[in-house]
């Protein structure tokens, strides 16, 4: 039997690339759109399988469009970073590919007002306790948020007051209100609260009256007393719980 010599064949699979682009929502935790579009110099493939791994963990496939798009959607992310990273293993035809991309999702942060009127007056006296709700990056209203309220008696025992929700009017987007009768004479604090959601997070600013004139003086929980601007006297800043 006579062999003839080898002939060698190479055979190759077409390169291909894979884009990748995440669209977020306006915070966490949002529905992003994970898409991209898989290509062999510049022509679309449809029909192959696109893998989403997120964070190093498998997540769904989904397959190419006649345009060679796919896309993932709704896919809900908390505070974090995470690593998308879409594969296309290839197949006897296509070689594989892949793109990643990296998304850092925070909450954004929230401002709160306060004030009080009238801040002085014979017992037993009505207040009104006043605010609004702001986004720190634009300063732009909040509505529809749960705000609370509390009252600390001149004995420093705190009361909560309730709890209602600012507006979501254009014109008054973010405010909120509370009626209060303060009982009997003294230096009165109030404070309110958002404890902060799923796309903001918590912020809380406090007021309370001064004992010499009335004047509304805003404190921090890093003050331990406060000196009244108009008329110098000084408010001792009692700590509750």
């Amino acid at each position: 039997m006579v062999k003839s010599s080898q002939v060698g064949v190479t055979v190759t699979k077409i390169a291909t690339t894979l884009s990748i682009e995440v669209y977020p929502g306006s915070g966490p935790p949002s529905a992003q759109s994970i898409t991209g579009y898989l290509k062999a110099a510049g022509t679309p493939i449809a029909g192959k399988t696109i893998n989403l791994w997120v964070n190093g963990v498998y997540k769904k496939a989904v397959t190419t469009l006649t345009d060679g798009s796919y896309g993932f959607f709704g896919y809900v992310v908390a505070e974090g970073t995470y690593v998308f990273d879409t594969i296309f293993e290839g197949d006897a035809t296509y070689s594989g590919s892949a793109a990643s991309k990296t998304c850092v999702f925070a909450k954004v942060q929230a401002n709160i007002t306060i004030a009080v009127s009238p801040t002085s007056g014979l017992a037993p006296l009505a207040v009104t306790v006043s605010g609004k709700l702001t986004r720190a990056d634009t300063a732009a209203g909040v509505g529809a948020r749960t705000i609370k309220a509390y009252r600390i008696d001149p004995n420093a025992v705190e009361k909560y007051l309730g709890y209602t929700s600012t507006s979501i009017d254009p014109g008054t987007l973010g405010n909120y209100a509370f009626v209060d009768t303060i009982p009997s004479d003294g230096a009165w604090k109030y404070y309110t609260h958002f404890e902060g959601d799923d796309l903001f997070k918590g912020c809380g600013e406090a007021v309370a009256p001064c004992p010499g004139c009335g004047y509304s003086l805003k404190f921090s929980e890093e003050d331990s007393e406060l000196t009244c601007g108009p008329c110098g006297a000084v408010l001792e800043i009692m700590r509750v719980g």
